[in-house]
């Protein structure tokens, strides 16, 4: 009897883990009550009553959409509302019936922690209704929380908006993964309150100062969603399902008095978070002919605590004019899907990162700059370093298990470096030039 209840226990969560569940839009069904977002660029997207009741499809609600001429070839919806789920042979097969006036690809792409993957099957019938199947099994193991239909995904690609005509179409009873729908991770806490003068700040996001007018998170296709949230009665800016976004001024920036741009971030899952500045030239127009996009790569090291990163304006080295027009800010999980971060403190200084020797957390890192060799003095052993180039490539790694020891640089290019020490259970990270 105890070997049958064991086996039991034991298909009940196998089944539980491969679920599947039809979004049908219904008022009482799945879906309907989702935060739908239509996008790139303008196209709409409506539940509304059933309007060709015919073929395998008389159920009373659908989503009608409608892709103008306007819109990218690849304009869609997505939802975060599926929550979060894994790939398995159970339930691999994603399907969903479509009503299209026109024959094109429907697209159908999961997003999440692990690498994102799209799926086209073009319909075959048109004005009828028509089922679609999609194939996963090649992602098998991966996990997902966002779910993003195209519908009308046009080809050839000339311009990528060629459409002929604005197409309404409908589609319904997705049959996807049921996820399960967690509470993202938070801080509890603020970081600090930044302590340099208004005067040598150029604010972009802070309670500290005042904050130049600009666009945040410009459609430019992203998966981003960016959201204003109070964490111990402080304003920090929520990025989640984080591949990439924009920060547009809505003047360009002159930065040329200004040494460094500094931010506080905090994530329980990015491995890396790069910042791009977008340098609108000498005639100060976007696109103008003599824009220079300049990334810095910084790889995380400490995850579920704030963490402040300072980044050298001459570090941006191919930026001539520095007349600012885009910050750009991307973020990616160990598996290169999209992670979740909060940004707060983010502004242009006049401080440079020191070059001088470092103390952080108890521990003395120096000379700064370095030739052949770093000093390191620290109270407990120092169990790893890892050096990295600015490009987020470890070039260097060393495990001492001594509290004071040198560490041996000298096949160092020169250039400037990320130094991060595990020590007493606490990561240390340190800027060095050399």
């Amino acid at each position: 009897m105890k070997y049958i209840f064991t086996f039991l226990i034991a298909l009940c969560a196998t089944v539980a883990f491969g679920q599947t569940e039809t979004i049908d839009f219904e008022t009482a069904g799945v879906g309907a009550d989702w935060t739908w977002t239509a996008a790139d660029v303008n196209p709409t997207f409506t539940v509304k009553a059933n309007p060709h009741k015919t073929g395998i499809n008389t159920s009373d609600k659908v989503v009608e959409f409608i892709a103008k001429t306007t819109d990218n070839n690849w304009t869609l919806a997505h939802s975060e509302g599926i929550g979060e789920f894994t790939f398995d042979a159970t339930n691999n097969s994603v399907k969903i019936k479509v009503y299209k006036p026109t024959i094109s690809d429907v697209a159908i792409k999961f997003e999440g922690t692990s690498t994102a993957k799209e799926v086209k099957v073009p319909n075959t019938v048109t004005n009828q209704w028509e089922e679609l199947t999609f194939d996963f099994s090649s992602v098998n193991g991966n996990t997902y929380n966002k779910i993003v239909i195209i519908p009308d995904f046009v080809a050839p690609y000339s311009t990528g908006k060629d459409r002929a005509t604005d197409n309404t179409l409908y589609f319904d009873d997705i049959i996807a993964p049921k996820g399960v729908t967690t509470t993202d991770p938070a801080p509890s806490d603020a970081p600090a309150t930044p302590s340099e003068a208004a005067a040598d700040v150029i604010s972009i996001f802070s309670d500290a100062y005042t904050d130049v007018a600009a666009t945040w998170n410009p459609n430019w296709g992203q998966s981003t969603t960016v959201t204003d949230e109070v964490i111990a009665s402080n304003n920090v800016k929520k990025y989640k399902s984080f591949n990439f976004s924009g920060i547009e001024p809505s003047a360009t920036i002159d930065v040329n008095s200004h040494s460094s741009i500094k931010l506080d971030y905090w994530t329980a899952d990015a491995a890396t978070i790069k910042v791009k500045l977008r340098d609108y030239g000498a005639d100060n127009a976007y696109d103008g002919g003599d824009d220079i996009e300049h990334e810095i790569t910084h790889t995380v090291s400490t995850t579920s605590a704030w963490q402040t990163l300072q980044i050298n304006l001459a570090d941006f080295s191919t930026l001539t004019a520095k007349n600012i027009g885009q910050i750009i800010l991307t973020a990616s999980t160990s598996g290169g899907g999209n992670s979740l971060v909060y940004f707060d403190n983010i502004y242009f200084s006049k401080a440079t990162l020191g070059v001088a020797g470092l103390s952080k957390n108890g521990i003395s890192i120096y000379p700064n700059p370095f030739a052949n060799h770093i000093e390191i003095e620290a109270a407990h052993a120092v169990n790893q370093v890892r050096v990295f180039n600015i490009t987020g490539q470890e070039v260097l790694r060393a495990a001492p298990h001594a509290a004071t020891f040198r560490l041996d640089t000298k096949n160092l290019s020169k250039g400037v470096y990320l130094l991060s020490l595990e020590s007493n259970g606490k990561s240390t990270t340190a800027k060095m030039v050399k």
